[in-house]
C-alpha cells in the first residue's frame, strides 16, 4: 500500500518531469498516432482473409446440411454420416474461430480513424498545456492509466493516448520515457505546493519509472 504523500509527491515529480520534456513527449505521441493510420491502411489484406473465411464457413454449413439430408434419404449409413458430420463441425469450428480471431483487427476505417486522431491531436495538446506544480487528483485520474508498485520500483502507465480512439480491440505498446530517483531535495522543493512535504524524511531515493 502507498502512502498519500508519497503517491501525491510523486506525482508533482512525474508531471512536471513530462512537462519539461513536452515537445519530445508530443512528437512521440503524434508518430504512434501516425502509424495507427498506416495499420489500418495493411488491414486491407486482414479484411481479404476475413472475407475469404466466411466464404469457406458458408460452404461448410452448406456441406453439412446437405449430408443431413443425405443420411435422412438413406442414401449413407449412419456411421458413415457421423464421421462424415464429425469432420465438418470440426472444420466449421476451426474456421470460426479463424474469423473471430480476424475481427480483433478489423480496425476503425481510415478516413474515421484520420477525422479522430486529428481531433485527439488537438486534445493532447490541450492536454499539457499547465504549469509547473499544477498537479490536482483530476489529472492524476484522467491521465494516469495505472500504477504499479514493486519492491523497488513504481511504475507510472500514462494514458495521454486514448486507446479507445485509436485501437478499441488492441492493446498498443508502451514506450518507457523517464526514470527517475525522488529524494529529500524533492519533497523540500514541493513543499510550496504541500506544507507535509516539510515533515518527510526520504531514507532511500523513491525510483520511479513513467511510461506512455
Amino acid at each position: 500500500m502507498i502512502t498519500e504523500w508519497k503517491l501525491k509527491l510523486i506525482a508533482y515529480v512525474v508531471f512536471d518531469r513530462i512537462l519539461s520534456e513536452r515537445e519530445q513527449i508530443i512528437d512521440t505521441i503524434n508518430e504512434l498516432l501516425d502509424k495507427s493510420i498506416k495499420s489500418a491502411e495493411s488491414n486491407k489484406d486482414i479484411n481479404s482473409e476475413l472475407e475469404m473465411y466466411k466464404r469457406r464457413l458458408e460452404d461448410l454449413q452448406k456441406k453439412s446440411k446437405k449430408l443431413l439430408d443425405t443420411f435422412l434419404n438413406e442414401l449413407i449409413s449412419q456411421e458413415d454420416f457421423a464421421n462424415k458430420k464429425k469432420e465438418y463441425d470440426e472444420e466449421i469450428v476451426k474456421t470460426q474461430n479463424m474469423i473471430n480471431e480476424l475481427k480483433k483487427d478489423d480496425d476503425i476505417p481510415v478516413q474515421t480513424l484520420e477525422e479522430k486522431i486529428k481531433e485527439l491531436k488537438g486534445i493532447i495538446l490541450n492536454n499539457f498545456n499547465y504549469k509547473s506544480g499544477d498537479m490536482s487528483d483530476e489529472m492524476v485520474e484522467s491521465f494516469v492509466n495505472k500504477i504499479i508498485i514493486s519492491n523497488d520500483l513504481i511504475e507510472w502507465h500514462m494514458d495521454f493516448i486514448s486507446d479507445k480512439i485509436i485501437n478499441k480491440k488492441r492493446e498498443r505498446e508502451e514506450i518507457l520515457i523517464a526514470e527517475l530517483a525522488i529524494t529529500d531535495d524533492d519533497a523540500i522543493n514541493y513543499s510550496q505546493y504541500w506544507e507535509e512535504f516539510k515533515r518527510i524524511t526520504i531514507k532511500e531515493p523513491i525510483k520511479v519509472a513513467i511510461f506512455i
